[in-house]
């Protein structure tokens, strides 16, 4: 099983934010670097489990970390294969 840490801290602007995961997941050249590219490229992820440390900074309304962190979610309940685990 492939795992990744994702640091909150590093998913609260938008653009900084897709290098990161773009980064951190290997991402293709072509990935859209937007939250619709997140999630197909994380539904076609296979034995991958992704844990996010410091997901307290993306609790704001309307930080954009919190949007990964639900698009996360969403992927992991929609790809057996992608477990996710988030941390304080």
């Amino acid at each position: 099983m492939t795992e990744i840490i994702l640091d909150g801290k590093k998913l609260l602007e938008r653009e900084t934010a897709q290098e990161y995961l773009m980064e951190q997941f290997s991402f293709p050249d072509y990935y859209g670097k937007n939250l619709d590219a997140l999630y197909d490229c994380l539904g076609e992820l296979y034995d991958v489990k992704v844990t996010v440390k410091n997901s307290q900074l993306c609790q704001e309304k309307y930080c954009y970390g919190k949007r990964i962190i639900n698009v996360l979610k969403a992927a992991a309940e929609e790809n057996a294969a992608l477990t996710l685990e988030v941390k304080e």
